[in-house]
């Protein structure tokens, strides 16, 4: 099931960069940092220093699409990277292939400041085992979520040659799948070189107005969560939203919705009560959003906080994905659901959309 939810996460990057057939461009990186003790149970994990390598192949935007001029024409493609995860005995080597988008956020004559984000898949060698890798608690499954955010600062060589210094923060999970979760995460300095293929033709940054608008969107989801100890049962879980968002400017909207929770693992809680019945596995919550769009495709981050609650728990929850356009009606939606830094399970679903009727209208005098 893992593997089929990543697939739907490549399909869902893949889409938000197909309109981009620009210059091609090859980078490769190397890596060097820490393995991050983001929780004490993970430090000791940390014996050396982690070291990786990288090979990038990315397609510039050739303005054809209004965000290839909302975002400074970015670039887009495929990541593969491999790493020492410094320590050979429980982590071994990691691996990652990982599509991305690379903006621009400050360009000038002969450097730009630049921000690679992806969201791919990450293998990892030595997974937990109860008897013969336990000290692993970082990670219980060898297929996961790997995320990777790489600013760093490029120098020109020549037109078609370029240098780049900056941090590279990785990060391994799987939503809490298959136990433990506690994650893998690293930061490392890094130097890159990259060199771009053809021409490059000049292409002017045009003014893109502003299509204010407001929608109705309704998503449900169902997945499954397993909970400690590790090895043990999966557990049933499922999000009803409905969400009200507004698109205020280029780039972002703002929204406020509901949700409801179907979490069957919550049985294993100490305070869960049966007598509660079904509603001993439902939390209801409220929660604010915002999504950042690239194209069809929009990076989604909400916090709520709970209303109602099957036990005695968390106050807050909060959630970070990725929704991709599927015609005027429908987004197939990727999340998770995390408490803080806590990844509670992930959510793949569908969401419905209802335009407002002024936008309607708008669409139909274009066609």
């Amino acid at each position: 099931m893992i593997r089929n939810a990543i697939a739907l996460m490549f399909l869902l990057l893949i889409c938000s960069t197909n309109s981009l057939r620009g210059q091609t461009c090859i980078s490769t990186s190397a890596h060097k940092g820490y393995l991050l003790a983001h929780r004490p149970m993970v430090e000791g994990l940390r014996q050396d220093r982690v070291r990786g390598f990288d090979l990038s192949i990315s397609k510039g935007a050739d303005g054809s699409k209004d965000w290839h001029h909302q975002y400074n024409f970015p670039e887009a493609g495929l990541y593969i990277g491999i790493w020492n995860l410094g320590n050979s005995e429980e982590l071994g080597t990691g691996l990652s292939l990982i599509p991305y988008v690379d903006f621009p956020l400050v360009r000038h004559r002969n450097s730009a400041l630049m921000m690679k984000f992806g969201w791919g898949a990450g293998f990892i060698e030595k997974k937990f085992d109860a008897e013969d890798n336990y000290k692993n608690v970082a990670i219980g499954s060898r297929v996961n979520n790997a995320i990777l955010l790489h600013p760093r600062y490029q120098f020109n060589l020549s037109k078609s040659m370029a240098i780049a210094t900056g941090l590279s923060l990785t990060h391994y999970s799987n939503g809490s799948f298959e136990t433990p979760n506690l994650g893998i995460n690293m930061a490392a300095l890094t130097l890159s070189l990259s060199l771009k293929l053809g021409s490059d033709s000049l292409i002017s940054r045009k003014e893109i107005p502003v299509e204010k608008n407001r929608q109705w969107q309704l998503f449900a989801s169902a997945f499954a969560k397993e909970v400690a100890p590790a090895d043990g049962s999966k557990f049933l879980v499922g999000t009803l939203m409905g969400e009200h968002m507004w698109r205020r400017s280029k780039k972002f909207s703002f929204g406020a919705g509901a949700d409801v929770f179907l979490d069957k693992s919550l049985s294993e809680e100490d305070s869960f009560k049966e007598s509660n019945g079904f509603l001993g596995y439902i939390r209801t919550g409220v929660h604010a959003s915002t999504e950042m769009h690239v194209g069809r495709t929009a990076l989604v981050l909400a916090m709520g906080g709970y209303l109602y609650s099957g036990i005695i728990g968390e106050s807050f929850y909060h959630r970070f994905g990725i929704r991709q356009q599927i015609g005027e009606r429908y987004l197939l939606c990727m999340h998770v659901k995390s408490h803080w830094g806590k990844a509670d399970y992930m959510e793949f679903g569908v969401a419905r959309v209802w335009k407002s009727k002024k936008q309607d209208d708008k669409r139909q005098k274009r066609r």
